[in-house]
């Protein structure tokens, strides 16, 4: 890599990712904050050998925690990252190779001048205008099919002083000519001139793009993420919440519960809680748990008259949030199990069928809470499938016991908390019961 041109990548990334060029260049997981947000933020970088995590300063806590002992493919594949980007830069200055088909007339245009092209639609990613007619563009390159434009490269300024970010549009009906490495490579060529230092950005799924990429001498240099996963703008931003419980600091996240035993004037609100929580399962890729209706009607009914269903409220509006089973005592299915062992044999309560109707968080956390205040000792299942609860038992403090098998024969991921002797197996219980 250029040194001229590393060294002006290096200084735009770390005043991106809120760090020195230095630590860019060490080896392993560096977690730095961004201040003064005003949303929940999150953003990878990959550079070289060292992956970078750049948090808000409330959230940077759970994520280190959530990332602890993760390798970069890892990190990389956290639920709440999208849209990885693959950026390059030239490996050396074109030398006109890719050049437009003569069929079409280019032209380069900088500065004030691009303004001529104002109302042009079509070309997002190198000269969107808004509606003042202003553009972050500042350099273009434009092919011309008679009197129309057919394509078009660009180029905007970003945070560092001489670093430009370059992206190209061709119309429909004229692509697989060789317009787009022609463009890209003739602004590049204007640019470098200029002693701009350009780089040319892909997602990890746009083969066509990368292969403008490569054919216009551009190298891969780093791999990011998008930084707006938290700020609900998502296209997943259902599960997003789900996962991420207090995470994301959502405007009801601070919202106050009450827990208290469920009657039967409480039915239909809990079946729509319930019809909820198995759409999710089924679209968060969970299809075996919870089907053909379950639980039903009439075992909700009957864990009323039990006394073993609870509903959280909203204590404000009194709004039912979430519901859940909880028995004290000796749980059957509990009586064996595989591939571990439990911590204790005191008496203990356990949680089953918790739900939450997807507009707050802290529904479990308050099912727990509540659970405590009876007995601190708590055990828990949940199916192999159902990765959004199996997140929350193990942040809510819950340790991994083994594999149990409920009514049916079909396994569950067995938890305990609260169990005498637990503190002294510390992390370490994990690796007797897995």
């Amino acid at each position: 890599m250029n040194q001229i041109h590393k060294s002006k990548i290096e200084k735009m990334l770390a005043e991106e990712f809120c760090c020195t060029p230095a630590q860019l260049n060490g080896n392993g997981v560096l977690y730095t904050v961004k201040s003064h947000t005003e949303k929940p933020f999150l953003k990878i970088l990959a550079y070289r050998n060292c992956v970078t995590v750049c948090t808000s300063e409330d959230i940077a806590g759970d994520i280190r925690r959530l990332l602890r002992n993760k390798n970069r493919d890892e990190i990389f594949e956290l639920p709440f990252v999208y849209g990885q980007t693959i950026h390059y830069i030239p490996d050396h200055v074109p030398t006109g190779g890719n050049s437009i088909p003569s069929d079409f007339h280019c032209e380069i245009l900088f500065g004030n001048d691009i303004r001529s092209l104002n109302g042009l639609t079509g070309f997002e990613n190198s000269l969107a205008f808004d509606g003042d007619g202003g553009t972050a563009a500042q350099a273009a390159y434009i092919a011309r099919d008679g009197g129309k434009i057919i394509g078009a490269a660009g180029a905007a300024k970003t945070l560092a002083d001489g670093v430009w970010e370059v992206g190209v549009d061709v119309r429909e009906g004229y692509r697989n000519k060789g317009i787009a490495s022609g463009l890209v490579s003739g602004l590049t060529k204007e640019l470098q001139e200029r002693d701009i230092v350009p780089f040319y950005s892909a997602s990890v799924t746009n083969i066509g793009s990368q292969m403008v990429a490569a054919r216009c001498g551009y190298i891969p240099c780093w791999v990011d993420t998008f930084g707006t996963t938290l700020d609900g703008s998502f296209a997943y931003q259902d599960i997003v919440d789900a996962l991420s419980g207090e995470l994301t600091h959502d405007v009801r996240a601070n919202a106050e519960f009450a827990v208290s035993l469920a009657d039967s004037g409480d039915l239909p609100r809990i079946l729509q809680i319930y019809g909820r929580a198995r759409r999710f399962m089924k679209e968060s890729g969970n299809t075996s748990q919870w089907k053909d209706g379950f639980p039903p009607e009439s075992l909700l009914a009957e864990d009323i008259r039990a006394g073993h269903l609870y509903v959280v409220r909203d204590v404000k509006d009194k709004t039912i949030h979430g519901v859940f089973a909880f028995i004290i005592g000796d749980d059957p299915t509990y009586a064996r199990i595989e591939q571990g062992r439990w911590l204790s044999d005191t008496e203990y309560g356990t949680l089953h069928r918790v739900a939450g109707d997807g507009t707050v968080h802290g529904i479990f956390a308050a099912a727990v809470a509540f659970c405590e205040e009876k007995v601190s000792h708590l055990r828990i299942d949940t199916h192999e499938d159902n990765h959004v609860m199996q997140h929350l038992i193990v942040k809510s403090g819950f340790q991994k016991c083994g594999i149990i098998h409920v009514e049916d024969g079909s396994p569950r991921i067995a938890y305990e908390k609260g169990a005498e002797g637990e503190k002294d197996q510390g992390e370490g219980a994990f690796a007797v019961c897995v």
